[in-house]
């Protein structure tokens, strides 16, 4: 559900439906906090706060370097609460996650690994539309479809083989 751009609308519709996400927060989100979970500051006074004010003004900070807030999506008279991590990322900058899945299916720290071997998968997906041309496929047959994404797939996996190899080759000591 990633799409370069969010939409509280999407998030509702989503929760409406059912479905869970885990995205990144966005800049242009300020979700209301409704209740904090992992934060130091004033717990209480944070509630109703946009985030970043809750921020900003020094109510809700982190603690241990985690911030873990139920918060409230609002588009055109719809609601729906959600759930927004902050993790310490790896140059010490603060990652901020919203999501669906519930705090007893995944810890903050769980939400920040569960995004990152999603965007792999992104990735993947993404090598194989733009990489394999698998977007373009000029058949219609399911068996003939099936057999030209196998062999895209196929190829993209022997074209990232031979890069790990040639890559390997490279770092090998006296070379």
């Amino acid at each position: 559900m990633d799409l370069g751009y969010t939409d509280t609308g999407r998030f509702l519709d989503a929760i409406e439906a059912g479905a869970h996400f885990l995205v990144r927060l966005k800049a242009q989100h300020d979700p209301k906090v409704v209740r904090v979970h992992a934060g130091k500051g004033e717990r209480v006074r944070a509630r109703g706060m946009r985030l970043t004010d809750a921020l900003l003004q020094g109510v809700l900070k982190e603690e241990g370097g985690v911030i873990e807030v139920d918060v409230l999506l609002e588009k055109q008279g719809r609601r729906a609460q959600a759930r927004v991590v902050a993790i310490p990322g790896p140059e010490g900058e603060r990652r901020w996650y919203l999501t669906t899945v519930g705090r007893h299916v995944l810890s903050p720290h769980e939400v920040a690994e569960a995004y990152r071997l999603r965007w792999r998968g992104e990735l993947l997906f993404t090598a194989l539309k733009s990489g394999t041309g698998l977007t373009a496929l000029r058949a219609t047959r399911p068996g003939a479809v099936l057999s030209r994404v196998y062999a895209k797939v196929i190829a993209l996996s022997l074209s990232r083989l031979l890069e790990l190899s040639m890559q390997q080759k490279d770092d090998a000591p006296g070379q």
